[in-house]
């Protein structure tokens, strides 16, 4: 999104339409909720503990969630990123994707799939 309004943020965020260049679907956002939980679970227990203690109030100074957790999704990870693109998805569309630089992507897109060979052939794939 670039320039997004808070709607289009939620719009695309409630989604479930794969394309070329976003891909996001519910099991994705169950992903990011769970890892958005366990990083605010140390709040919330103190929270509660404190409405039931007596102690000091939490709520009477900001959340911080410091620094972000890092959110490995496994369906984007299986997937071939190349320029921003998802190459299974931009095929899959027709190639429907207006690409700035054609030769630009085609280039990122043969050093990306030499490098897969690289690594799936493993020693062997630099001898021959």
């Amino acid at each position: 999104l670039e320039a997004p309004e808070p709607r289009d943020f939620l719009d695309a965020f409630c989604s479930d339409n794969p394309s070329p260049n976003t891909l996001w679907g519910a099991s994705l956002r169950t992903t990011l909720h769970e890892a958005l939980l366990r990083a605010v679970a140390p709040f919330c227990a103190e929270l509660v503990a404190s409405r039931t203690g007596g102690g000091p109030r939490p709520e009477d100074r900001p959340y911080s969630i410091g620094t972000p957790p890092r959110v490995v999704y496994p369906e984007q990870a299986a997937e071939l990123l190349v320029g921003g693109l998802y190459v299974r998805l931009f095929i899959a569309c027709g190639g429907g994707t207006e690409l700035a630089s054609p030769a630009g992507w085609g280039e990122q897109l043969l050093e990306a799939l030499v490098q897969l060979s690289d690594f799936a052939g493993g020693d062997d794939a630099a001898e021959g």
